[in-house]
Order: structure tokens, then sequence, then C-alpha cells
């Protein structure tokens, strides 16, 4: 049963509605339209996992670039298809895939308490909910954790690097690929858009920096750095969930109509809050 708020109602009784997660709700908001939508998701997200759930991948990539402008850009992911699919023909696209990836990570990041964020809001689209993706465990074994001090040990790296299926190249330019050069070793994670690299001394990680793939150069120092494989190969059936699966029980899901909902995948067992927005 939607509960319905109207155009003059204020922001705070909705927050307050979406916090309260012993008693979720199903709220109809209306009177916003295109844009004015993500306006009121920033006013009101405080805390908490959010879906955003747009009719197409147009709509959801407006949306998510709306939202990285009145948002904290570090919590906001846009979450689209592993790959492009045709009739004929299926394009590959490293992009999707590293946005996918992020996506992913950030859920994990946040589940485990190291998100520097109090809310995590991800934009999807029916067709990228319908795409399953490795359960929590397998997220957190094909995830490597480096931090700068570990005492990883530099032909270690180098070993997991080549078991998880990265390439060996002279330099890095594109997801998926490594470089080892005296004691660095660059690579680019499918969970980052940038490569990075990490200088060892002796097997201690000494540093952490992101570079610039067309100049090779380092651009920013980093702390720790959360390296992803190609996430989307093939998995066993047994280790694939559907996307919702992997946030909180009791989050909210934001629509802008709620037949979209009957396109969700776990949605039939959802506990969290649904707002869906009408004009």
């Amino acid at each position: 049963m939607l509960k319905t708020i109207p155009e003059k109602n204020k922001i705070k009784p909705i927050q307050a509605t979406l916090l309260d997660y012993e008693h979720p709700s199903r709220i109809l908001w209306k009177g916003l339209h295109a844009s004015a939508r993500s306006f009121a998701i920033a006013a009101t997200v405080e805390q908490g996992v959010h879906w955003v759930l747009c009719s197409d991948k147009e709509k959801a990539a407006g949306c998510a670039n709306d939202l990285y402008h009145l948002m904290d850009e570090g919590a906001i992911f846009f979450f689209p298809m592993s790959e492009n699919k045709g009739v004929r023909t299926r394009i590959h696209d490293a992009s999707q895939k590293v946005q996918r990836t992020a996506a992913l990570g950030a859920i994990q990041e946040f589940q485990q308490g190291k998100s520097a964020f109090p809310y995590l809001v991800l934009v999807a689209f029916p067709e990228s909910m319908q795409e399953w993706v490795p359960d929590a465990q397998q997220m957190a074994q094909h995830c490597l954790s480096i931090k700068k001090g570990d005492a990883l040990g530099f032909e270690n790296l180098k070993s997991w690097l080549v078991s998880a299926g990265f390439n060996r190249c002279d330099f890095v330019s594109q997801p998926g690929e490594f470089a080892v050069r005296g004691g660095l070793v660059d690579l680019f994670s499918y969970g980052d858009d940038q490569a990075c690299r990490v200088e060892f001394f002796g097997d201690e990680v000494e540093s952490i920096k992101v570079i610039d793939v067309n100049s090779q150069r380092s651009v920013e120092e980093l702390e720790r750095v959360e390296v992803y494989p190609n996430l989307f190969q093939t998995e066993e059936e047994s280790s694939l969930v559907a996307p919702l699966a992997l946030t909180p029980e009791r989050c909210t899901v934001w629509t802008e109509r709620e037949l979209l909902l009957n396109d969700v995948p776990g949605m039939d067992a959802f506990q969290g809050n649904v707002v869906c927005f009408s004009t």
C-alpha cells in the first residue's frame, strides 16, 4: 500500500519515515519531474543504502550525473550492465565493467563499515538489476586489499595478478593489465577508472600512487587500494545472486514507476522502504 506524500510536505518527515526500518513504508511522492526528483533524493538521503531505479540506461546515467553534483561524489555509483548486448552481437565495454565492479566494491566496503560516507546511492535500471553478480563470499575472495606498510611481497603480488587473470604488458593502459619495472608494479584494477603504482621496499609496500596512463607519471598518493579482477567471467551459478541481495535487507529503493519493481529480482522478498515518484 503506497503512502502518498503531497508536494507541499517538508523533507524531514520523509527522512524520519525512511530511517524507521522497523516499520518499512511504501511512499508515493507526488508532483516532481525529471531532475527535480534527483534534488529530492539528494535532500532526503542521510544514511544507509539507497537504490535508485530508472526506466532505462539513459535516464539512469542522467540521474547519476545529477546526483554526482548534488551529493558526495564518492558515495554515488552508476550501476550499468557489464556489457552492451545487441541483437546479433555483444559489444564488450571495459568502462561498464569498471563502473559495475566499483559499485559492487562500494557495497562491500559499506557493509564492512569501511566507507567514508554515511550513505551509499546506486543508480540502476531493470536490465542492470537482472544481471546476477558474485555473492559476498566470492567478492571477498576475488578482492586483494593493499595498504601502505603491508608485507605483501613483490613476487606474491605478481603471482596474484597472474592467477586473477591480469595480463602482463610493458605499460598499463586499460583494466586487467599490469606492468613490472624494478621494484614497481603498475596495475589497472576493474574496480577503478585509474591505474595505480605499488612501490616496494623489499617485500613491504612503501607507497601506492594513482598514475596517469598517458604520461605514466604518478598524480596522487593513496593509503590503500582494493584490486578487483574481471568479476564477470563465467562463474558457477551457485555463487551468483541478484544485486539487491548484496545490500542490507533494510535499505531503500527509489523508483520513477512502481511497475518497474516487478522487473527487479528479489523485490518480492524485499523488507525495506520504497519511494515511488508520481507526476
